[in-house]
C-alpha cells in the first residue's frame, strides 16, 4: 500500500511491462531471501524488500489502463484480479 504510488509513479514514466517483468524478478529474489533466512532478523530483511517489490498489480494496472477500449480495459483488469 505505501509502495503503490512509488510504482505507479515510475510506470507512468518508463515502459510498465519492463517495469512488471523486473519487479516479479525482484520478489522472486525476495522469496530465495525468505528460504534461505537462519535467522529472525534476516526473514525480516527478506520480508520487508518483499514488501517493497509488492505493487506488481499497480504496474498491471496501468498496463490496462492504456487500452483505448474499454472492453480490453475490463478483460485486462479483471485478469489482474484473478490472478492475485
Amino acid at each position: 500500500m505505501l509502495t503503490s504510488p512509488a510504482w505507479g509513479r515510475v510506470g507512468e514514466r518508463g515502459d510498465p511491462r519492463k517495469q512488471y517483468i523486473l519487479v516479479q524478478i525482484f520478489q522472486g529474489v525476495a522469496f530465495m531471501g525468505m528460504a534461505i533466512a537462519h535467522t529472525l532478523p534476516q526473514l525480516l530483511v527478506a520480508r520487508l524488500i518483499l514488501g517493497a517489490m509488492g505493487a506488481a498489480s499497480t504496474l498491471a494496472f496501468i498496463i490496462a489502463g492504456r487500452r483505448t477500449d474499454p472492453v480490453e480495459v475490463r478483460r485486462e483488469v479483471a485478469a489482474v484480479q484473478l490472478a492475485r
